[in-house]
């Protein structure tokens, strides 16, 4: 998420989490807390709602690779 929020000619649309849904991303890692400013978790429910709305996506997974493979 921190290459996300530098990086020029991207932004952030939705950090997902069920687990940490609602919470403050900085809180959740203190060293995000600057970049990512006023950015909350989101549960899954709430960002496939998100995306219908929106136009273009490119979708990054930050899962550990049992996770991710499942």
């Amino acid at each position: 998420m921190r290459l996300i929020a530098g990086h020029p000619q991207l932004a952030l649309a939705a950090a997902v989490s069920d687990s940490c849904a609602g919470r403050d991303i900085g809180n959740v890692f203190g060293h995000l807390s600057q970049a990512l400013a006023g950015h909350t978790f989101k549960a899954h429910d709430q960002w496939l709602e998100q995306l219908k709305h929106g136009s273009e996506l490119a979708l990054f997974s930050a899962a550990p690779h049992g996770a991710s493979a499942a």
